[in-house]
Parts: C-alpha cells; sequence; structure tokens
C-alpha cells in the first residue's frame, strides 16, 4: 500500500502531464491538497495553467521562483528554506520536470534530508517511489482524467457544438460497409459543396459528370436528408447538409469510440472547439477521448483530401499534438483511400507528410474494422 504523502514538490517544464498526474491520482494525491512549484521565468505561463487546473481538483499551490534554471546553489537553498518552513510535513518530489541542473540539485537535496521521490512513467502509468537511493514501490497511478482539465492544464478552453438532429445507424452501416459504392459518390458530393462558397445553400446543380451519385442520392432521400431530380439536389436543412457531407462519418467515429467502453475510454468528446487562452487562437476538433490519460485526436474526412487542403488538416494535428505534451497523438480517418500515390501526386504529398508527423491514417475499407484500428491505436501508448 502506497503511504500518504502531504504535499508534492514539482519543478515545472514543457510537459505538464506529469506534474498533474500524480497531484489527481487517487494513491499519490497530497493529502494536505497543496503543491510547491518551481517555476522559471520562462515557465511562469505553463505554471498559471497548471495551477489553475489544480484548483479544479481542491489543491492550492505556493510557488517558488527559480531566477536562474542552472544555478544549482540558488535551486538548492531554496528548497531546503522549503523544507525548513514545512519541516513537520511528510514532503515527496517529483522529479519528472525542470531542467536537469535543478533535478540533480532537488535529489540532492532530498537524498541528504532522507525524504521520498518518485518519478512518473508516462508510458505505462506508473510511478517509481524512491527514498535513500533505493526504489521502495511503483505503483500503478489511478487517474480519471477528463478532456477539459487536460487541455486546461495546456492552456486551453474547450466549447461543444450543438448535437447534430441527425443520428442514423443504418444509413452509417450502409455507406461504410459499401465503401467502394458511394465513395465516389460522396468525393462529388462534397466538391459541389466546396466549390460553392456558399455556407447557407442547400440547393446544387448537378453536371453531366453526376451520373453515378444517383445511389448515394437515393440514400439520402430515403432518409429525408435531401430531395434529388435530373438538374439538382437540395438539401433539407443546414443540418442534413452538414451530415451529408461528414458529420455522418464523424457519428459513426464517436459511436465506434462508445463501443470500447468505459474501462478503456475515460472521456470522450463529439464535435468541439479548442482555444487557446493566450493567443485565442481556435482549433476545431471532430472526435477526442481520453484512454489511459493520453489525449486522442481524430479528424474525419469523406471527401477529396485534395480539394479540402488536406495539407492543412494534417498541419493542424501535427501542431495540436506537438503543444498538448507526449501524452497526445493523433489520427486522420478518411472515406476515401489517400495511398494511390500513382494517380495524384497531391495525396502522395498527404500521405507522406501524414507518415512524417507520426498521424495515423484509417481510410478506405480499413473503416469497416474502425473499432480493431482504434484499440491497438490505444494499445500503442
Amino acid at each position: 500500500m502506497c503511504p500518504e504523502y502531504d504535499m508534492h514538490v514539482c519543478m515545472i517544464s514543457d510537459q505538464l502531464a506529469p506534474n498533474l498526474f500524480p497531484v489527481v491520482d487517487k494513491k499519490l494525491a497530497p493529502k494536505d491538497k497543496k503543491v510547491i512549484m518551481l517555476v522559471t521565468q520562462a515557465m511562469q505561463e505553463k505554471a498559471n495553467n497548471l495551477n489553475k487546473t489544480f484548483k479544479n481538483y481542491g489543491i492550492s499551490s505556493v510557488t517558488v521562483n527559480i531566477n536562474d534554471p542552472y544555478n544549482f546553489f540558488e535551486i538548492q537553498e531554496k528548497l531546503c528554506d522549503c523544507l525548513i518552513q514545512y519541516k513537520d510535513k511528510n514532503i515527496i518530489l517529483n522529479l519528472t520536470g525542470g531542467t536537469k541542473i535543478m533535478t540533480i540539485a532537488a535529489q540532492s537535496i532530498f537524498d541528504m534530508e532522507k525524504k521520498p521521490m518518485f518519478y512518473v512513467k508516462e508510458r505505462d502509468n506508473t510511478a517509481l517511489i524512491m527514498q535513500g537511493n533505493k526504489v521502495i514501490d511503483n505503483i500503478d497511478l489511478d487517474i480519471k482524467l477528463k478532456i477539459k482539465d487536460y487541455l486546461f492544464a495546456y492552456g486551453y478552453s474547450i466549447s461543444f457544438h450543438a448535437a447534430n438532429q441527425y443520428q442514423y445507424s443504418e444509413f452509417t452501416h450502409e455507406l461504410v460497409s459499401n465503401i467502394s459504392k458511394y465513395q465516389s459518390s460522396i468525393g462529388r458530393i462534397n466538391s459541389h459543396v466546396i466549390k460553392s462558397n456558399k455556407k447557407n445553400a442547400l440547393t446544387f446543380q448537378r453536371g453531366q459528370e453526376d451520373v453515378y451519385i444517383a445511389p448515394f442520392l437515393d440514400l439520402c432521400g430515403k432518409f429525408g436528408l435531401l430531395q434529388a431530380d435530373q438538374d439538382t439536389f437540395t438539401f433539407s436543412d443546414l443540418q442534413a447538409r452538414q451530415y451529408v457531407c461528414g458529420g455522418w462519418l464523424e457519428e459513426y467515429v464517436y459511436e465506434t469510440v462508445n463501443q470500447i467502453g468505459k474501462q478503456k475510454i475515460q472521456d470522450k468528446a463529439l464535435n468541439m472547439t479548442i482555444k487557446s487562452l493566450q493567443k485565442s487562437v481556435e482549433n476545431e476538433l471532430d472526435v477526442a477521448f481520453l484512454a489511459k490519460n493520453c489525449l486522442h485526436m481524430i479528424e474525419c474526412k469523406t471527401g477529396k483530401l485534395e480539394n479540402e487542403k488536406g495539407g492543412d488538416v494534417l498541419y493542424k494535428l501535427y501542431t495540436l499534438s506537438d503543444k498538448l505534451g507526449l501524452k497526445a497523438k493523433s489520427m486522420l480517418v478518411s472515406y476515401r483511400n489517400i495511398d494511390n500515390i500513382s494517380k495524384n501526386e497531391r495525396l502522395y504529398q498527404h500521405k507522406k507528410r501524414a507518415d512524417e508527423y507520426k498521424i495515423r491514417v484509417v481510410q478506405s475499407e480499413e473503416l469497416i474494422n474502425l473499432k480493431n484500428h482504434l484499440e491497438k491505436w490505444i494499445a500503442e501508448n
């Protein structure tokens, strides 16, 4: 059984998750609900975001400013002052963070005072407890972090879009089960919508090259999503347009995440906007979920990626993954196949970029086994 510790000491760095997880963990959380943060000038903003997240869990923090992160003796002196101030408390040091000099200086003081320390192993969500140059325990962290708290710690707020009124599992099942039948049709429909440049347009002209989209239009008509004649097709409303042009795939991905179950998925979200608290930059995400305290972000695309600025989609996923720490990763779910490098140079560049950015791609017929792809992706943490 893990002993109780009154307070944590942590060193703030770019990777905030290792400082956040132990504080909200059921086993390792500080009994006095108090954390001492060693903060350099460069890490002030991150410390502020982390402090606000702590407050959501009823945790208070004390900031110890470090003027020079490479001044070994300054770090030692300030830590000694903390230990004297809280001499009656059982304080444990989080070694996962700060510069190497900060870590060495902090470890030397805690070793000298025979105080406990721990190191968070993010890959398997465990913490090594050390004291007297020995590992005395290896505990599994028991954390049920929420998406909003994870994002907030990294300086992002979250808002959700209104739920789509259309939720047709039979419709999505038909499209996923018969991808080769509908793939090009959906691409043509999306092309018409994108090229129109009219946000609220509901009626679109059919061209001579649209001879093969009739089966898809008939399917949409069956579910009351649009009406079609020989020359035009008209969506029932704006939500129907959004649903036909991609909302159904987002719904399918989200429902597949639901099938994985609460034992693996600790939180999930559909259609959300995340906004940087500092720069007011907004990004929309189709699907996101937390599993094993790792943030999984998914973008869903049904149209031709070369027509939808596929490079922008990939760069957005890459940028967010980079900014949201080592415990964040991303996936592109595409109804169309982007591996067709012999016919389309732009698609080749998208696929190459996805590989370089370490973005997982699930495409075309792979969607039939999406649940298996998601479970393997989660297991790779």
